[in-house]
């Protein structure tokens, strides 16, 4: 068996290590290009934030963080800081959260506007919280970015300690975390060879501009910049770019 084919059935039947490396990366950035090529197809960009989900998920089950993790279901501590996500993930949320019939719209759009264009240091002093959170609850768990997938802490209390306070340190397992980097540098990868907008958004912001409109999503893969004005996160480090750089060539390869 050649070793390209040994890297696509490692990412298919365990998805990717912690700081895996280019070859496994390609694969997984290769698969993400071929969803975002598909014109045929008009929630293609959607479609790629879940099969990136996916990917997080299959990595999570066979790669896991390890005992003690203190996360637990109404533990929202983290959900009062600035979250960003790609334009697919902002696509696949506005698609969950128009599918259930329960959303409030207007309750994230006032979330919305109160964080807009507020510090991640500041929003956490002020406890301000996710649009998608409800009696401390996320209401699109399964549509979450990324970032929020990563998430965990070693430490409830210490959770708690810090909320409000940007300056304490919340211990974590390192293993989510990697394994977020390794999918999102496959995914912007991916963004990039398809010659698609691959900056980050604040996500408050950028919901409430994915959602109202039912062809924003088909508008974006047009090439218009529908997100225009709304908060983006910090470009990638240094290594970072060039990795993205490579990884784009072979993801279009």
């Amino acid at each position: 068996m050649s070793q390209a084919q040994q890297a696509r059935d490692f990412v298919r039947t365990r998805g990717l290590p912690p700081g895996a490396d280019l070859p496994l990366l390609a694969v997984q950035a290769r698969a993400l290009y071929r969803v975002l090529s598909d014109r045929a197809n008009r929630r293609r960009a959607g479609d790629a934030a879940e099969a990136a989900h996916r990917g997080f998920a299959l990595s999570t089950r066979s790669h896991p963080p390890g005992p003690g993790i203190a996360c637990r279901a109404g533990c929202a501590f983290c959900c009062h800081t600035l979250i960003v996500v790609t334009a697919p993930e902002a696509f696949r949320l506005a698609r969950h959260v128009r599918g259930d019939a329960a959303a409030d719209r207007q309750r994230i759009a006032a979330a919305a506007t109160a964080t807009r264009g507020v510090p991640a240091d500041q929003r956490a002093r002020d406890r301000r919280p996710c649009a998608l959170l409800l009696d401390g609850r996320c209401t699109a768990y399964d549509a979450r970015p990324l970032l929020c997938r990563a998430g965990n802490s070693l430490d409830a209390a210490a959770c708690e300690a810090g909320f409000g306070d940007p300056g304490i340190v919340i211990p974590a397992s390192a293993i989510p975390l990697r394994l977020k980097d390794a999918h999102m540098l496959a995914l912007v990868a991916a963004l990039r060879a398809a010659a698609l907008d691959a900056r980050a958004y604040e996500l408050n912001h950028a919901l409430t501009v994915a959602l109202p409109s039912a062809d924003a999503e088909q508008r974006w893969l047009s090439g218009e910049d529908v997100f225009a004005g709304v908060q983006q996160g910090p470009p990638p480090p240094p290594p970072h770019a060039a990795l993205l750089e490579r990884l784009a060539a072979e993801a279009a390869r």
